[in-house]
């Protein structure tokens, strides 16, 4: 069973004053891509959390899963401290970048490329949690994939 969620907004850091706020929106309001109908219990599980927004943003990225994950507590698993691999990334849509689906729902991976071909979003989360199949440990700069980079001014259709 996977997890996936898309957030339109802005994350707040953990450090954040109105982190209570945004993690009750982000229960609420997210648009619910693929969900469990019970929290995950598995010991093992992976988080991805993808921070796309236009322009220079000055949260960092390590203080984005944190809240997004406690938010999710309950909900898509039973206590956060399941998550023992976990990806946190901030994504500049205004420069070239690229998404690629990997074992992820077509209907999922559709409506996140819809979201960011939207351009007047300037904030959008991308939550992912799953079973944690094989602890693969990756060092060094991740592999060229055999995709092409989006530009900014390429649309996302």
């Amino acid at each position: 069973m996977r997890c996936a969620l898309l957030y339109k907004g802005p994350p707040r850091s953990y450090n954040a004053q109105s982190r209570s706020r945004f993690q009750d929106r982000l229960r609420k309001d997210s648009k619910r891509l693929v969900f469990p109908p019970e929290p995950m219990r598995s010991p093992s599980l992976y988080s991805k959390v993808f921070y796309f927004h236009r322009g220079k943003r000055d949260i960092d990225a390590d203080n984005i899963s944190k809240p997004v994950l406690d938010a999710l507590r309950g909900v898509a698993f039973i206590d956060d401290a399941q998550v023992c691999w976990r990806l946190s990334a901030k994504v500049d849509v205004s420069r070239p970048y690229t998404v690629r689906q990997n074992d992820i729902a077509a209907e999922a991976y559709a409506e996140l490329i819809e979201s960011l071909g939207d351009e007047t979003a300037m904030d959008l989360l991308y939550v992912e949690v799953s079973h944690l199949q094989v602890q693969d440990v990756s060092l060094g700069r991740e592999p060229e994939w055999n995709v092409t980079p989006r530009s900014p001014d390429t649309s996302m259709n």
